[in-house]
């Protein structure tokens, strides 16, 4: 521990996270999965996704991997493999599972960069963004709507502010 915390920069912690996680190669990781011995888990954000994912893989953005880990790895023992665009954030996300009591995290070497270099396939991802259809029942056509774009949300949907009593007798908008 040459350094102090202050002088610590996310370099010096990926390398001392890299003494303390195994990672795995691509052609590992593709057997392990395969075989179903290892559960593989796309740590990258949900615009990253869009890109494509490596198949069987569960995303679970790095953000959330503390809190949504349990849902699919109730079992601690778990084989897990963690992956993202170059194997740093997973390197850091399996530090964190292994003080959570994750006994076997490995981070994918290189991420999915080293996957596509392999030459191995991608799956497609979730786009990160929903889109979707509704009908007009008024005129009974099918209307695409994108939830990012406030005007394709009023195109697809009544929306409508009426102001309403409450119980407190104070008057609140509410939008439907």
């Amino acid at each position: 521990m040459g350094q102090s915390d202050l002088d610590r920069s996310y370099e010096s912690l990926c390398e001392e996270a890299r003494a303390e996680i195994p990672e795995i190669g691509v052609a590992a990781c593709r057997a392990e999965v395969g075989r179903g011995d290892r559960l593989l888990i796309d740590i990258r954000e949900a615009d990253e996704w869009a890109d494509g994912v490596i198949p069987d893989a569960i995303t679970i953005s790095r953000g959330v991997l503390e809190r949504e880990i349990q849902t699919i790895a109730a079992d601690r023992e778990q084989a897990i493999c963690l992956y993202c665009s170059s194997g740093r954030r997973s390197l850091l996300a399996a530090v964190s599972l292994r003080s959570m009591g994750y006994a076997d995290v490995q981070s994918l070497a290189g991420g999915i960069a080293a996957w596509r270099d392999a030459g191995e396939d991608l799956a497609a991802g979730p786009s990160g963004r929903l889109t979707g259809t509704t009908s007009n029942v008024a005129t009974d056509e099918t209307v695409d709507w994108d939830p990012t774009c406030w005007r394709s949300i009023r195109d697809a949907f009544a929306i409508t502010t009426q102001r309403v009593r409450v119980l407190d007798g104070a008057t609140v908008p509410l939008t439907y």
